[in-house]
């Protein structure tokens, strides 16, 4: 059983190759045949059935058998309007290569991953049903991050690579159709590559969202957004000065012993309120690092960066258990700039 990929002219060398490459790290199941120098096309039509037209002359012309896979890539759409669909055999296929920038939640994704993605999403599918038809009426219209989801709203795309997954009932049907076990882990095997891959790239993407913040530890001074057109960090002199001791330490502080901690504390505080007196620090970090009020200071930091960033971004912004109750704050300390 083969998989053969053939492209049309407006689909680059390097990014045929680069799928051909990734499907045959998915699938040493089935032999992986790159059509690339033999036959090369231009599509003059949005029709699709002319693209299948294409696939079936190429099973043609390279005597394939009926169990093999033709995977025609192009840039063009097609009046369905499908990323990728498929004739009544459920072996002949065309992927859009193109627009995906717009339908991912990052243009930082390379693009051999959703299309190998969809490969591989293609080969399941035609095991697990029998028509297109079947296809078309077991799609999931309410997006489940599954290989049957419909998207009719194409940047529901993105939610299918982060997941990466079949649903329960597909998986039941899978089973159902009695599919080679080993098909099915070299698939799921290839799904769970592309899910990471894009995972580390979303991941990777955030750290150029991330403002940076400066600090100036003087009286009345305000952390800023540097990147946010300066932005102040308007949280309270309590918050501030506990918000500063945590950037001070990337490795977190355990909470059992902040005592440890409460000389660093004073002069911060007493930075930043004009603070000298000792007795009236003392009394600032007991009622308010040493007590309930820890849970409702770090609460209110909480809440700022949520409400200013929104709950993505305040992950690496807020003051958290960060495990074993070592509290501390994530973002990166390249992104802290000290005045």
């Amino acid at each position: 059983m083969k998989i053969v990929l053939i492209k049309s002219l407006d689909v680059s060398d390097s990014l045929f190759i680069k799928v051909s490459k990734l499907a045959a790290s998915y699938f040493n199941k089935f032999e992986i045949v790159n059509f690339n120098s033999a036959q090369e096309f231009h599509l003059e039509s949005y029709d699709a059935q002319k693209y299948f037209d294409v696939c079936l002359e190429n099973r043609v012309n390279n005597h394939l058998s009926n169990s093999d896979f033709v995977f025609l890539l192009t840039s063009r759409k097609n009046n369905q309007d499908y990323i990728s669909w498929t004739d009544e055999t459920l072996r002949n296929y065309f992927i859009q290569v193109s627009e995906w920038d717009s339908f991912l939640f990052s243009k930082k994704i390379d693009i051999e991953y959703p299309i190998s993605y969809e490969i591989i999403a293609c080969i399941l599918r035609s095991l697990m049903f029998d028509k297109n038809l079947e296809i078309k009426e077991n799609a999931h219209v309410f997006p489940k991050g599954c290989i049957m989801d419909y998207c009719d709203d194409k940047s529901q795309m993105g939610l299918k690579l982060r997941t990466a997954d079949i649903c329960f009932d597909c998986g039941e049907r899978i089973k159902n159709k009695k599919v080679s076990p080993l098909i099915i882990g070299q698939a799921l095997n290839g799904l769970e590559q592309i899910r990471s891959k894009v995972l580390y790239k979303n991941t990777q993407e955030l750290t150029y969202e991330l403002s940076r913040i400066s600090i100036r530890l003087a009286y009345n001074q305000k952390l800023k957004f540097v990147d946010f057109k300066n932005e102040p960090i308007k949280l309270g002199v309590i918050e501030t000065a506990i918000y500063c001791l945590y950037l001070n330490h990337p490795e977190g502080i355990p909470v059992i012993d902040l005592s440890l901690f409460k000389e660093e504390f004073f002069h911060i505080y007493g930075l930043l309120k004009g603070e000298t007196d000792r007795k009236t620090l003392n009394e600032r970090f007991l009622n308010n690092l040493l007590s309930k009020n820890f849970d409702t200071r770090v609460s209110n930091i909480k809440k700022y960066f949520d409400n200013v960033v929104g709950t993505r971004l305040s992950e690496y912004y807020i003051v958290q258990n960060l495990g074993n109750s070592n509290y501390g704050i994530k973002l990166n300390r390249n992104l802290v700039l000290i005045e």
